[in-house]
């Protein structure tokens, strides 16, 4: 613990002695009047509810046209799985009730005892197609979702002019000594 005082001590002083450095700008800055009645406000709102009531259209309302196929897809897979299980479930439920009633052929094709296995078939298509319709809905908020915040995010500034650097600095004459001070440069350009 000893040992590791004096270091300590060293660290605290070299972080004190510190000094911020600024960029200087070397463009003119020109301030204009924007007329703010030729600002085109871009609704969150307006997107969400686009969105609500055609999937994708509030992609399209932002701008984000590469989203709309990817949306479209998740839907037509979704719609998909549900009619593939509704068909199978109602199949599997058709053949349960033929072989609860006893019919002959569906007894000979499954065999005896397979009541059981019928019912949990025909159980797992059901629960897998509710599933998918809760696998729907969600899909749906998650698009309503996706347009609110891409909407909010339309006039956000992402130019390759936000930065934010930090490089190491070595500071000469920082007090009247004429010593130097190892330092860290922050330039933060937006």
């Amino acid at each position: 613990m000893k040992k590791l005082l004096p270091y300590t001590i060293i660290f605290i002083f070299a972080f004190l002695s510190l000094k911020v450095q600024a960029q200087k700008s070397d463009t003119i800055r020109v301030e204009s009047e924007i007329d703010s009645t030729l600002v085109k406000f871009h609704s969150p709102k307006k997107a969400a509810i686009f969105s609500a009531i055609l999937p994708g259209l509030g992609q399209y309302y932002n701008k984000k046209y590469w989203k709309i196929p990817i949306i479209w897809a998740a839907y037509a897979g979704s719609i998909y799985a549900i009619s593939f299980n509704n068909e199978q479930y109602l199949y599997v439920k058709d053949i349960y009730k033929l072989y609860v009633q006893g019919d002959a052929a569906t007894l000979e094709l499954y065999g005896a005892g397979r009541k059981e296995y019928l019912k949990n078939v025909k159980d797992s298509y059901k629960r897998s197609r509710d599933l998918m319709f809760l696998v729907t809905m969600g899909l749906h908020a998650l698009n309503i979702i996706d347009a609110n915040v891409d909407a909010h995010f339309f006039t956000f500034d992402v130019s390759p002019n936000l930065s934010f650097k930090t490089q190491p600095i070595l500071i000469n004459n920082i007090d009247l000594l004429n010593s130097t001070a190892f330092g860290i440069k922050v330039s933060l350009n937006f």
